[in-house]
């Protein structure tokens, strides 16, 4: 069964999708063609697939660092427990 707090893998992906005013639906696109690329494909995908959203960040080390205020971006992550 499930063991919550176990070890787990996580392979993610960032990406700047637009503002909250202007999004460009990035996020959306590219989880659908993950989505078919997996199906077409027949790839065995028994890890939940995870996607959220954070505001920028300052630290230039950050994949979602950006210098404008209102930028979003996209994390999306494969999780292997």
């Amino acid at each position: 069964g499930f063991e919550c707090g176990g070890p787990q893998w996580v392979l993610e992906n960032c990406f700047h999708c637009g503002t909250l005013e202007q999004p460009t639906y990035m996020d959306l696109d590219h989880l659908e063609e993950l989505m078919h690329m997996i199906e077409r494909e027949r790839i065995p995908a028994v890890s939940p697939i995870e996607q959220r959203w954070t505001s920028r960040s300052t630290s230039p080390m950050s994949p979602a660092y950006s210098e404008n205020p209102a930028d979003i971006f996209s994390w999306v992550g494969v999780i292997m427990y």
